[in-house]
């Protein structure tokens, strides 16, 4: 992955956008049976077993509750909000 360190806001847009589409493309490209291989949640204080599909819904609510943080933000601040991009 490249590093975002001094960029520009138009190239830390492209960068974050083909991160997400090269996500879409992992998970497009997996099958079913990719899809309910387990794993450890080593980050949770837990350590749950997920499947991979149980991981990137995980992953995807984390995402959004990032965003609903700083469309709060940027609102506080007088800023647009960027038109949501949806998968």
């Amino acid at each position: 992955m490249e590093k975002a360190v001094g960029a520009s806001k138009e190239e830390f847009v492209k960068l974050i956008n083909s991160i997400f589409d090269d996500i879409i493309t992992t998970i497009e490209g997996m099958s079913d049976e990719n899809l309910q291989a387990t794993f450890v949640f080593a980050c949770a204080p837990n350590k749950p077993e997920l499947t991979k599909e149980e991981g990137y819904h995980f992953i995807r609510d984390h995402i959004t509750d990032h965003r609903g943080q700083a469309i709060a933000i940027l609102r506080i601040k007088g800023h647009s909000v960027p038109s949501y991009r949806p998968f």
